[in-house]
């Protein structure tokens, strides 16, 4: 076998091999692609994160925030029609009102704590044209206020 022949030989190897490993790392990406993708079926249906939070002890007149996740875990999208706080200190916020299946969007809570000393029970309600059509949020905290002697 000549030396051309030789690197005509070494080139093709290395050439097939690259394909094969071309063809291996585009099947794994399509089946990644069917493991993560998920159809779902039926009516839009919200799943949160978390239905309670706690933002633990704060000093009176910090302003704190949370962030709750809402999921459709249904086949059709859902529109959330409404946010409602049970108080001008509690403070939720959403950018897309709509969410589609399989997509998740989340609500930023801002609570205020000025005014407030003791344990602390706040409610934020969401309003949505899915089947449960509202879901009530519970936020709680232990607020301390330095100027009151005897806090708990």
């Amino acid at each position: 076998m000549t030396f051309s022949n030789k690197i005509k030989t070494i080139l093709l190897s290395l050439f097939l091999f690259s394909i094969t490993i071309s063809a291996t790392f585009c099947k794994d990406k399509i089946e990644e692609n069917k493991v993560t993708k998920t159809n779902f079926t039926g009516p839009g249906k919200l799943v949160f994160n978390e239905t309670s939070h706690d933002f633990g002890q704060l000093r009176a007149g910090e302003i704190v925030e949370c962030t709750i996740i809402l999921t459709n875990k249904g086949g059709k999208k859902i529109e959330i029609t409404d946010i409602e706080a049970d108080c001008g200190c509690t403070i939720p916020e959403m950018k897309n009102k709509t969410i589609n299946s399989g997509e998740s969007q989340k609500i930023t809570v801002t609570f205020n704590t000025t005014g407030f000393t003791g344990n602390i029970f706040k409610t934020i309600t969401i309003y949505s044209d899915s089947p449960e059509k509202e879901t009530e949020i519970y936020l709680s905290a232990l607020v301390i206020n330095e100027n009151i002697i005897n806090n708990y």
